[in-house]
């Protein structure tokens, strides 16, 4: 793994609405134990994206700001999922690699 290299690895889910992950940050990162968990709900007029986060933080004092910037991010991918799924119509069959 080069210096600033993420890696994710997928641990768990049902496709099409469940994905679980987890994520290695480099070395510099004062994050460990990341673990997401992205929710996918059919709703009558759309569908409901739930991602939840969990970390470890190794300095005193920095989870909290660690967890605003995190926010944020998902936030973000969570709005460019939503989007990228409104562009594309579904696969016909999503569990086909699985």
């Amino acid at each position: 793994m080069r210096g600033s290299d993420v890696r994710d690895e997928i641990i768990g889910g049902s496709r099409p609405h469940h994905h679980a992950y987890t994520t290695t940050l480099p070395g510099f990162w004062p994050v460990k134990d990341h673990r997401g968990d992205i929710s996918i709900a059919e709703l009558a007029n759309g569908s409901l994206i739930t991602w939840t986060a969990t970390f470890k933080t190794s300095v005193p004092g920095l989870g909290k700001p660690l967890q605003l910037m995190l926010r944020s991010l998902i936030v973000r991918l969570a709005a460019a999922l939503a989007q990228q799924a409104q562009r594309k119509p579904p696969p016909s069959d999503v569990n086909r690699r699985a």
